[in-house]
């Protein structure tokens, strides 16, 4: 039998001078039909689904936005002592959720089907419905800059993407194994994720106590100490430093992502051809 989603040919079927005659669109439903009811389509479903922290996603955005107007509400005159530390404070929760929630959900389910996609899929549906409560920002009376805004979302998704595909490898590797969950290399993945949260500003604490010169980049090699930074003096331009420093991250997840996706095209291209020669041997 061989895999009805290779290119199908009869063996009377005519041919053209480029290859095979495609075929219908029925005739295409009803073998992707035939593939998604057999064993090899039961076991990568397509589209693979977003995780469940998507589903509470907006929930928790709207618990972080009451707690960060809260000092609103109780205060009889608002200005930037109040404002600036509430959207600071409002801006840690959408990474906190980002880059430590939402692996930590990820790293505590059953095995994935395509945890690459997947991953990118749980990227893109959390990043999505934050836009709106980010560029509200740059309307007055906030006022927070729009560059200071772009950089904090730029630096926001580099690491999300970072992350994501930190998560997707460690769950591609038990995938490829056939395995159940691996419980040890689970927690040092996570453990690895809370390493880039924290060793960073500990190494740039440490330096600057010992009175060396830190550069304001240094503190994008964590994503919640980056955007903590980036938020510390809204109504001022981004300086090159900081855009140095978002840039570098965009860069690595680019390049770590590219990988990622390479290899995972060859993995399933290399199961696919021994899955038809399988068949039709």
């Amino acid at each position: 039998m061989i895999d009805p989603l290779d290119q199908h040919v009869e063996p009377d079927s005519p041919t053209s001078v480029d290859g095979p005659v495609p075929l219908e669109n029925a005739e295409l439903d009803a073998l992707q039909d035939a593939y998604l009811a057999s064993d090899r389509g039961a076991e990568r479903p397509w589209p693979p689904k977003p995780g469940v922290f998507v589903v509470i996603w907006p929930a928790y955005l709207l618990v972080g936005g009451i707690a960060a107007a809260s000092p609103y509400l109780m205060a009889r005159y608002v200005d930037d002592s109040i404002a600036l530390p509430a959207i600071r404070f409002l801006l840690g929760t959408f990474v906190l959720g980002l880059t430590i929630l939402l692996p930590m959900v990820r790293l505590s389910q059953r095995r994935s089907t395509d945890p690459i996609i997947e991953a990118s899929m749980d990227a893109f549906s959390l990043l999505l419905p934050l836009q709106p409560l980010l560029w509200f920002m740059v309307v007055p009376p906030i006022a927070v800059r729009a560059s200071r805004i772009l950089a904090i979302d730029l630096h926001m998704a580099f690491w999300t993407m970072l992350v994501g595909a930190w998560v997707g490898l460690t769950l591609r590797h038990e995938h490829r194994r056939g395995t159940g969950a691996d419980a040890i290399r689970r927690m040092c993945a996570m453990a690895g994720i809370v390493a880039a949260q924290t060793l960073g500003p500990l190494g740039v604490l440490v330096a600057i106590s010992l009175g060396f010169d830190v550069p304001e980049s240094s503190w994008m090699l964590s994503p919640c100490a980056g955007v903590l930074e980036l938020a510390s003096r809204p109504r001022e331009p981004v300086s090159g430093e900081e855009w140095l420093g978002v840039g570098a991250v965009g860069l690595v997840a680019v390049g770590v992502w590219w990988t990622v996706l390479a290899e995972r095209r060859s993995v399933l291209s290399g199961e696919r051809h021994r899955d038809s020669s399988v068949d039709v041997a």
